[in-house]
């Protein structure tokens, strides 16, 4: 009795076409853009009832010691937490 090898995935279901390989294409009245210069009025003008998302208009750039105190004071909290604070123990046990 033959063993079947074992497989991740099965391909069976997967049907190839025969044609050529091109790609869909891509009708010529759709714009593309960066979303930064989006006009409101035109993004609720399809008559779907979402809420439009409001663009922020600025952002506070976070200097490079402002991440660094912030992931200092992150690690500490994190240290504090029940299911870090236990380990410690173990931790310094295993290095000294």
């Amino acid at each position: 009795m033959a063993q079947q090898a074992d497989t991740l995935y099965s391909a069976s279901d997967v049907l190839f076409y025969p044609g050529d390989d091109t790609l869909i294409e891509i009708p010529e009245d759709l714009e593309f853009t960066d979303g930064a210069a989006q006009d409101l009025t035109s993004q609720n003008s399809a008559g779907d009832d979402a809420p439009a998302a409001m663009p922020v208009e600025s952002q506070e750039k976070a200097s490079l010691w402002g991440i660094f105190i912030a992931g200092i004071l992150g690690g500490f909290a994190a240290f504090i937490m029940p299911c870090i604070f236990p380990m410690v123990p173990l931790t310094v046990s295993f290095f000294t």
